[in-house]
């Protein structure tokens, strides 16, 4: 009787160590899972402001060429009409 006990009270206990054993597996899978969704949801957005910040440059640098572009071409707008026009209109009053 007592060797059918202790036999019983060894299969418990390993059952229980088994159990034990695969619940610790699922709780260190469930908290690795936790960090790793923490660290992509941290990435994506340094990723999103860096996106954003590269953005708003490219635009100001594309809005400044634009506007030192506009301001070349008054600028030989000008010129021309002052060396074409005004220029021998003055020599002529001269």
């Amino acid at each position: 009787m007592r060797s059918v006990l202790a036999n019983m009270k060894i299969v418990t206990d390993d059952m229980r160590r088994k159990r034990h054993q695969r619940l610790k597996t699922y709780l260190k899978a469930w908290r690795e899972q936790n960090e790793y969704r923490k660290y992509m949801m941290a990435s994506n957005t340094v990723l999103q402001t860096y996106k954003r910040t590269c953005n708003e440059w490219l635009v100001k640098r594309c809005w400044d060429a634009l506007r030192q572009n506009k301001e070349q071409e008054k600028h030989l707008l000008m010129k021309e009409a002052l060396e074409n026009d005004c220029q021998p209109a003055i020599e002529n009053l001269n």
